[in-house]
């Protein structure tokens, strides 16, 4: 069977303008526009990699809360290929299948994707891990 997932390569422009919104509050709603650094965003899942795109797009978003999101893509390529094809991690076609892969995300998002996580790693960024006791396990900041 054979199964297909369309994807709106374009959902981190919903989150952009959600943040827009809610910085300029443009009617009122939410009590008056706000300093952008005073707005971050949130996404879980499918909104997390929505979320960290807009983070990594847009530098005046001064944080980014992700809950189960996608955040490197080569990972998630070969999760999704290795539950998909029986291919082991030293095996070939996995390599070809991630680069592959890769091209065919930048095509449909119609930039180098690349470059965008490049410019997530030049902010101040941590990573959590889960649990009560919650630890930065990725973490790259300038607050010192």
């Amino acid at each position: 069977m054979l199964r297909v997932l369309f994807a709106k390569k374009d959902l981190f422009l919903d989150v952009l303008g959600a943040w827009d919104f809610a910085v300029e509050d443009p009617e009122g709603l939410l009590g008056g526009p706000l300093e952008k650094r005073k707005v971050g965003v949130m996404g879980i899942s499918m909104g997390g990699l929505a979320a960290f795109t807009a983070f990594g797009y847009e530098p005046d978003i001064p944080a980014a809360w992700i809950d189960a999101g996608v955040y490197d893509l080569q990972d998630e390529l070969s999760f999704q290929i290795s539950a998909a094809l029986p291919l082991g991690p030293a095996d070939p076609a996995l390599a070809l299948a991630k680069w592959l892969g890769w091209r065919f995300a930048s095509f449909f998002a119609g930039a180098d994707i690349g470059l965008y996580v490049l410019v997530l790693f030049l902010r101040p960024l941590d990573i959590l891990g889960d649990g009560p006791m919650a630890k930065p396990v990725l973490s790259k900041s300038s607050r010192g």
